[in-house]
């Protein structure tokens, strides 16, 4: 079921064709009561004429028997819904949890085509630190040191590196015999049926910089006689990793390399493997995995892995990129034949990792029998098998095989090229703070250069121009064991990452609403400066002088994500978009404002870098302001002294009324709070009360005062928020900042329902109800109210106060369509009164402020730029 609307009236139109062939989920009934709070008003408005009356019968029959009547489907001239599916509703849509992908994106199949996997839930990852564990490794040399086949002399000489390094496998295990072991080492010539292991250790002190693909040589049994496509299953489904029999030994040699030896971050590189003996294979179900630094010994220590049927999904999802988030049944049908012949993985976009080498290695996880469960006295039933417990005891006689290695590559600059560089505004309109990250450097000091931009000229160095300034700056870094909870706390592939080094720096006494041009990086104390690895050049203006009564423009969206997330690009095409409107707008835009729910990262701390690597372009040229959503910082345990907003609790806020969960993934604000510094209005003489970092504070831009609050805090009468604002709102001047405009990501008037609180028997919007409750009446004389939370656009009658349009209150404005999946349920009946606009589409909402009277509010669709709704906010 689908919604158009009729872009002259704005109408909805509804159409049923072929409902349930594009869904297999069962509706949801809706209690009766909120059934009968459901209305539709002017059905027969939106069931147009030209449409076929067996159809509008049909819309009818099935509104009736199914109860859709409970999805307001629009209003004449008020409110429209666009690209809203209907079915949607009945679903698990509501909240859509956000897809926390991999470092590399990874794809795996699934009943309808294939889908991201989940970093945070990643099932390969643990099977295979699991199967590590198991069996002991701690360090890829004890393959060849087991049951003391290593003696101290050859334990050194394998830890020395060697041009060309030859591992060898020792053979699977038949039915009738018992297992001796793994790997063992002797001379290369020698003849055994051992393995024959000559490794090089990559020590830190003695790699080199690059180094050729480990050839691996296996003398094993012939290839499993199972279906790869179910390899992976054989103890739940009883089936045998290989014919029974006597077996044959063959010699197999595989080869994992990479097409290049040195590479930048975010250049492509290529692995391929290749079989060089009759009889070799590579599974589907065989690992690929990523380590850096490339002398890594701990193999649980991988920072990336997928099965080689996983990379060929992802080779062949990413064809499809730029179209959709995920493959169908059918695409992938087509392209099955393809993707089997398809020997290796092509990885577009190298990610952000702060070592100077890699490394990727091919594993085979255990291979166990049936016969070897059914008869083993430490396994007491299939189900066991999957425990621990029972995989030390499988892999005793079945270990982990390393199959082949591809050698170190380069990771040129890897450590010092800057990322993440962002802007923002300070309290002074005569600063402007720059922000960026690097690897961990000892001795190097954090930098910008700039110079007016009518001085610099395209032909010159900023390190060269006599005009050009220098300041240095300050670092900072945060572990896992500063966030609160899990999955955030955990080291280990998905979840934690080092952030490296968090710089910022202040650049001073800048002319009012002037253009710069800048560069930053890293100055070591010892070194020349030529050594310094520099930036881009990007430019920025700086803030006009408070009370300035010239045009300016804000972009303002929340809850966003990266595009790797799956969620219809939407959150790149936003950013594209608004990029375009930085450089050619006629009004100047002044800053971005975004209203919480930034990376969606919830523990997977790669996604930051990631999130950045897309904001950049937009970022580093207008200051970036930032509120804090539930995705940056709701807990349920561990914040006592950990919490950077400094609340007592060890969980955080979570009033009765609310649905506060661990939402951040257990990162408590950490991240967010390091990586992000906002005004500070402490040390203003006539303040009693003290922002708080990122969670909240205010600002003056030009002739408008910017407040931002938490909404994930207590703002209840009493509280230190509550207290802060009050008296915020007190000290405005309105001579000199006659607008006042206030941002917080859950919002306190939203009228779109939400399917998973039907069932609580209270009102929908029941966080909204708490939140004016606390302190809707301080905003009495606030003009505009921003937020997001909810992934679509809703815009309030003006004037809102307490229920009651043309009241005294704000205008409020929910624009959370910037990039998240959008929700697509319905409208909530008894709130429609104060509702006057209600869109599902992607975009972002632009501010212009043209004069001390008149402020001009659009919501700009992320498609085409077009506007979908404006709102003049007018002053007497």
């Amino acid at each position: 079921v689908s919604l158009w609307t009729n872009s002259n009236t704005g109408m909805a139109i509804s159409d049923l064709k072929d409902y349930g062939s594009c869904d297999n989920h069962p509706l949801v009934q809706a209690p009766q009561n909120y059934q009968n709070n459901f209305i539709a008003v002017n059905e027969q408005d939106a069931l147009r004429s030209h449409r076929k009356p067996w159809i509008r019968l049909a819309l009818a029959a099935f509104a009736i028997a199914l109860a859709a009547g409970i999805f307001y489907s629009g209003r004449k001239s008020a409110i429209a819904t666009d690209s809203v599916k209907v079915a949607s509703v009945f679903k698990d849509a509501a909240h859509a949890s956000p897809q926390v992908p991999t470092l590399l994106s990874m794809y795996e199949e699934s009943p309808d085509g294939c889908h991201l996997v989940n970093a945070v839930k990643n099932t390969l990852y643990v099977q295979l630190k699991q199967s590590f564990e198991a069996q002991g490794i701690e360090d890829i040399y004890d393959l060849q040191s087991q049951n003391g086949s290593v003696s101290e002399d050859e334990q050194v000489a394998a830890n020395a590196p060697t041009a060309s390094p030859t591992v060898s496998m020792a053979p699977a295990i038949s039915n009738t015999e018992s297992p001796t072991n793994v790997l063992s080492t002797s001379s290369p010539t020698t003849s055994s049926t051992k393995a024959t292991v000559t490794v090089d250790t990559l020590s830190p002190t003695k790699t080199p910089i690059s180094s050729p693909p480990v050839a691996i040589h296996i003398d094993t049994e012939p290839p499993f006689a199972v279906d790869v496509a179910t390899k992976g299953k054989e103890v739940v489904e009883g089936k045998k990793c290989h014919s029974a029999g006597k077996q044959k030994t063959y010699k197999h040699t595989i080869t994992l390399e990479v097409d290049r030896k040195s590479i930048k971050l975010h250049e492509k590189i290529v692995v391929r493997w290749t079989n060089e003996a009759p009889h070799s294979e590579v599974y589907e179900d065989d690992i690929i995995a990523l380590y850096c630094p490339a002398h890594e010994k701990d193999p649980a220590k991988f920072l990336e892995a997928g099965t080689i049927a996983q990379i060929k999904l992802t080779n062949l999802a990413h064809q499809f990129s730029n179209r959709d988030h995920s493959l169908s049944s059918s695409s992938l049908h087509l392209k099955r034949k393809d993707i089997e012949k398809d020997n290796q993985w092509v990885i577009e976009s190298f990610p952000i990792v702060r070592e100077e080498t890699c490394e990727f290695r091919l594993w085979r996880l255990p291979c166990v029998d049936i016969t070897d469960v059914e008869t083993d006295t430490d396994i007491t039933s299939l189900e066991a098998a999957n425990s621990l417990d029972s995989l030390e005891a499988l892999t005793e006689r079945h270990p982990m095989q390393l199959l082949s290695r591809s050698g170190s590559f380069e990771i040129v600059n890897a450590r010092v090229t800057p990322t993440a560089i962002h802007l923002a505004l300070t309290e002074s309109p005569s600063e402007m703070l720059v922000q960026f990250t690097t690897g961990h450097m000892d001795g190097a000091t954090p930098v910008v250069r700039y110079i007016k931009k009518k001085h610099y000229h395209s032909h010159q160095s900023l390190s060269t121009s006599r005009k050009m300034k220098e300041v240095e700056g300050i670092s900072s870094t945060y572990t896992a064991s500063d966030m609160c909870d899990a999955p955030a706390n955990i080291t280990e592939a998905g979840k934690f990452v080092d952030p490296g080094l968090l710089h910022k720096v202040k650049l001073r006494h800048l002319k009012e609403d002037t253009e710069y041009i800048y560069m930053v990086g890293l100055k070591h104390t010892r070194k020349h400066d030529a050594t310094i690895v520099w930036s881009d050049i990007y430019s920025f203006r700086s803030s006009p002088p408070v009370g300035d009564s010239n045009p300016f423009s804000i972009i303002v969206y929340g809850d966003q994500g990266c595009p790797s997330d799956g969620w219809f690009y939407g959150s790149a095409r936003t950013e594209k978009l608004v990029e375009r409107e930085i450089t050619h707008s006629k009004t100047p835009i002044r800053a971005v404002h975004h209203i919480g729910d930034l990376s969606y990262a919830t523990g997977a701390a790669h996604v930051w870098d990631e999130w950045f690597d897309m904001i950049q372009p937009i970022a580093a040229c207008v200051p970036l302001m930032i509120a804090v959503g539930n995705h940056e910082y709701d807990h349920l345990q561990g914040g006592s002294g950990k919490d950077p907003s400094r609340v007592q609790t060890d969980h955080g806020f979570h009033p009765v009324w609310g649905d506060y969960e661990n939402d951040s993934g257990g990162e408590c604000g950490v991240p967010v709070a390091a990586r992000f510094t906002m005004p500070s209005n402490t040390k203003l003489h006539r303040r009693r009360f003290r922002s708080n970092g990122v969670f909240w504070y205010s600002y003056d831009m030009s002739n408008v005062h910017i407040i931002v609050i938490s909404s994930e805090h207590d703002l209840s009468k009493g509280s230190q928020q509550h207290a802060w604002l009050k008296e915020d709102l007190k000290l405005v001047n309105r001579k000199v900042t006659p607008w006042v405009v206030l941002e917080s990501h859950r919002p306190l008037y939203e009228s779109q329902m939400e399917i998973d609180k039907l069932d609580m028997k209270e009102k929908v919007s029941i966080v909204g109800d708490g939140l004016r409750d606390e302190f809707e009446w301080l905003l009495r004389h606030v003009d505009l109210v921003l937020s997001g939370h909810y992934h679509s656009y809703l815009r309030t009658c003006s004037g809102l106060f307490q229920g009651v349009c043309d009241n005294g209150g704000p205008q409020y404005i929910t624009v959370g369509t910037a990039g998240a999946p959008l929700l697509s349920a319905g409208l909530y009946g008894p709130y429609l009164n104060f509702t006057e606009r209600f869109i599902t589409s992607y975009g972002y909402g632009r501010i212009t402020v043209k004069s001390s009277r008149k402020l001009f509010f659009e919501f700009v669709d992320d498609a085409d730029g077009s506007v979908l709704d404006s709102v003049w906010l007018s002053k007497k």
